[in-house]
């Protein structure tokens, strides 16, 4: 069998706590969404033959604000959730991304097979599926990280 394909939505690091790892270092190959500059970055270095898109995924595209919480995986587009982490004493700033829709990013994918998409997007992952129209891409599994319902 051939290496597989993935996506990772809010992929963070390229080793600690990535789930995507394990299946590069098996020689899977895939596409990181990825909104926080610095983690975008590590991507780039750790994983040169691969996609790093610097975005978030998105409804409405354009440019959004990302509560950006350095060294950590908790960034968040969500205002109310980058406040409570704020009050939990965390270093929160404002940063703007730009926003693109799961649509392109499986558009990346066009006729193609992928095997499975990661969406773990602290808050905005109901927004991150519902921008995955219109698109004919269908990943065999989707795991999608819910810490609040």
């Amino acid at each position: 069998m051939s290496p597989g394909r993935y996506i990772d939505i809010g992929a963070q690091d390229p080793i600690v706590d990535s789930v995507s790892l394990a299946f590069y270092e098996r020689g899977w190959r895939g596409v990181h969404v990825e909104p926080d500059p610095a983690y975008a970055e590590q991507l780039r270095k750790a994983r040169p033959d691969e996609t790093v898109m610097q975005a978030a995924v998105n409804t409405a595209g354009g440019t959004i604000p990302l509560f950006e919480i350095p060294g950590t995986g908790l960034s968040t587009g969500v205002s109310s959730i980058a406040e409570t982490h704020r009050e939990q004493g965390f270093d929160v700033r404002r940063i703007d991304v730009p926003g693109i829709p799961l649509s392109q990013v499986l558009g990346t994918f066009a006729g193609e097979e992928v095997h499975w998409l990661k969406i773990d997007v602290e808050g905005m992952e109901s927004e991150v599926i519902e921008s995955w129209a219109p698109s004919d891409v269908r990943p065999w599994i989707v795991v999608v990280e819910s810490t609040y319902p």
